[in-house]
């Protein structure tokens, strides 16, 4: 009877650590759950659907998935490839992180000339946090300064 009128009138914070604690070990609680941070190079309608819903999309009968470079390298020369090669307008910048808990290997992927990247397939979008609309200036500047 002592130990649960300790527990019950004990210390709160330390009783509440406590099941924390176990909670933590059993599996029942994540804590600072890492995400990975990903990128994409995304054409004006894209950047517009984006601005208005704040998630990303695929079209309808889509049933690829979204390709995401996994560093800002990536969605520039991406994005200079594209613009290039079909005279698309400029590209948008847009950030956004997954759970690396949900990333799988049939996910990564390599696609134009080396770009390490994800394919985030139609039924996962919703894990992905709300996109981040990036300056493609300042980033352009910063990634030409670390790679002269």
């Amino acid at each position: 009877m002592s130990a649960v009128i300790n527990f019950r009138y004990g210390n709160f914070k330390s009783n509440y650590l406590n099941i924390f604690l176990w909670l933590l070990i059993l599996g029942f609680v994540a804590v600072g759950a890492e995400n990975m941070d990903l990128y994409r190079a995304v054409s004006p309608s894209e950047l517009k659907q984006i601005q208005e819903t704040r998630i990303f999309k695929t079209l309808p009968g889509m049933s690829e998935g979204k390709y995401f470079s996994t560093n800002l390298a990536g969605i520039q020369q991406y994005a200079e490839m594209a613009e290039n090669a079909f005279g698309d307008a400029p590209y948008a910048y847009v950030k956004t992180s997954i759970p690396k808990s949900v990333v799988t290997d049939v996910m990564k992927v390599e696609v134009d000339s080396g770009i390490g990247s994800l394919v985030i397939p139609p039924e996962n979008l919703n894990l992905l946090s709300n996109p981040k609309i990036l300056n493609r200036e300042t980033l352009e500047r910063s990634i030409s300064n670390v790679n002269p």
